[in-house]
Order: C-alpha cells, then sequence, then structure tokens
C-alpha cells in the first residue's frame, strides 16, 4: 500500500488506537513501516491515535494526528475552525495518562488474562479464537450468526456482532459467517458470566474449564 500510495498520490489514514493492546509482539505502525520502506519523512502517511483504548478513557477528547507535515498543518488549520475545546481538568487528567505507562502495560495484562480464560470458559460449546491483537473476540456459533445475535440479547441481554456484517467476500464465501465479535472490554468476572450465559443458551449442560469467575 505504501508503493501504491507512493505511486498513485493517495493518502494513508492509520487508526492505531488498538495498537497498545496485543498478546505478545505489539503490531508495527504506520510510521514505522513508512520508515522502513524509505519514506523517514512520512509523506502520504498519517496515524489517528487517543486515549479510548491505551487508558480506557473512552469519551476522554485527548488523542493526536501524527505523520505528514503538509497534512498536519491543514488539519490544524481545520480544527481551529471546528474543533472542539477541551476544558482544562480534562487537558489535565490527559496529560497524567499520556505520560504514564505503568497503567497501559497493566492494563495490557488484563486483556492478555481474559482472551486466556475465554476459551477455557466456553470450552467445546462455542469454540473461541484469538486474534492477538484488540479486545474483540471471535466465537464460532451454530446456525445463523445474525440470529445467534438478536436471540442472545433477548436470552441473556449479552450483546455481540454478527460476523458477516463485517467479513468480507472473497468469491461468494464470506468467512465471518456462522461467528460473532464479542468485546472483552469489561472486568475479567463481567465477561466470564456473559460468556457462561451464551454458552448455556447453547448447551443448558455446559460446564466451563474454570468455573470461578477471575
Amino acid at each position: 500500500m505504501l508503493k501504491q500510495s507512493e505511486e498513485y498520490g493517495f493518502y494513508i489514514l492509520s487508526d492505531e488506537r488498538l495498537n497498545s493492546i496485543h498478546r505478545g509482539k505489539p503490531p508495527p505502525g504506520l510510521l514505522e513501516m513508512a520508515d522502513s520502506n524509505d519514506n523517514p519523512d512520512m509523506n502520504r502517511c498519517v496515524v489517528v491515535n487517543d486515549l479510548t483504548f491505551r487508558s480506557n478513557l473512552a469519551g476522554m477528547p485527548s488523542g493526536f494526528l501524527a505523520g505528514d507535515r503538509e497534512f498536519i498543518k491543514k488539519a490544524n488549520i481545520y480544527r481551529a475552525y471546528h474543533g472542539l475545546y477541551i476544558p482544562v481538568p480534562n487537558q489535565k487528567a490527559a496529560k497524567l495518562a499520556w505520560e504514564d505507562e505503568d497503567h497501559v502495560i497493566e492494563n495490557n495484562k488484563k486483556y492478555a488474562g481474559k482472551f486466556k480464560d475465554a476459551p477455557k470458559r466456553c470450552n467445546t460449546s462455542l469454540p473461541a479464537s484469538d486474534s492477538l491483537y484488540g479486545h474483540y473476540l471471535w466465537i464460532r456459533v451454530p446456525g445463523d450468526d445474525i440470529a445467534f445475535a438478536v436471540t442472545a440479547y433477548g436470552r441473556t441481554g449479552v450483546k455481540v456482532m454478527p460476523g458477516q456484517l463485517l467479513g468480507k467476500k472473497t468469491g461468494n464465501v464470506n468467512p465471518a459467517i456462522g461467528m460473532v465479535r464479542i468485546a472483552l472490554i469489561h472486568n475479567p468476572g463481567v465477561c466470564a458470566a456473559g460468556l457462561l450465559e451464551l454458552c448455556k443458551m447453547v448447551n443448558p449442560k455446559h460446564r466451563s474449564q474454570t468455573m470461578q469467575p477471575s
């Protein structure tokens, strides 16, 4: 894509707000990739980030754009007319969050624990797979995934996203059909309870390998 951007002159805008959540090696960022591909000035490359996932501060209006200098200059002019003023207390809180990495590491460890635990809780009733990045768990469900999502919300109150609404067809096949995506963003106990409810909906005799919410 970097080569195509150089050839055709389009910009690459990379949303990297989830890059701090991973199980293993952090994913490479766009600016890192640009630098390693003979584009140290980050031409036509722009990264977006904020505190939503990095610090679990959804709604905190503090983020940044980084990359192509000319794009950033124009974005600053645009923001002067259309940007929102950030209250001083929010600015001070955001400053503390941006300067501290310990809570980011701790937050990532908590996510790793939930993703390690999830397949054991689902067991064979709802086979689960970890994408290794971000906070989404993918679960294989019986039957139609849209029908499963509707039924799950009605019976258990747990919201899941049908995979076929997210997957892209390759030929006539959508690889995400028959799967749902669930965000493990709550505390471990709530996530465990939600997964247990989904499994019991499919299999009333379901028993997790780890029965007590951690």
